[in-house]
């Protein structure tokens, strides 16, 4: 499994950004080098930058009923496509929560998006 530098490395390569990143494993900090100002980015931690990062890659996310599955899970479904009808294929990133859904679904948004990434090489 890839590390969040990892996971933010491969999204921010599938979205076509330019991004730096410092600090310590786990307490990273990223920045959008490819905007005038270096914004911070960082769709791990940030429930805004997660949503433009699914918008713009067409990563759908499920937030399945409780009483499915006991619950407590959400999924972001990818469809990888060549050109413009042929499909490649379809993935599924599965993130369970403990108390905080919108960390588990910001999480699978970006392991669709670095897989995305690791598509291109």
């Amino acid at each position: 499994m890839e590390s969040d530098r990892e996971l933010l490395e491969l999204a921010a390569k599938a979205a076509g950004y330019q991004i730096h990143i410092w600090g310590t494993p786990g307490e990273e900090n990223c920045a959008r080098m490819d905007t005038t100002v270096g914004d911070r980015w960082n769709p791990i931690t940030d429930d805004g930058d997660a949503l433009r990062l699914a918008v713009k890659l067409r990563i759908t996310v499920h937030h399945p009923n409780p009483a499915d599955l006991g619950g407590g899970y959400v999924t972001a479904r990818l469809c990888l496509y060549r050109y413009r009808y042929h499909f490649l294929k379809e993935s599924f990133f599965v993130e369970s929560f403990d108390g905080d859904d919108c960390a588990a679904v910001r999480r699978a948004i970006v392991r669709a998006a670095a897989e995305i990434g690791k598509t291109l090489g």
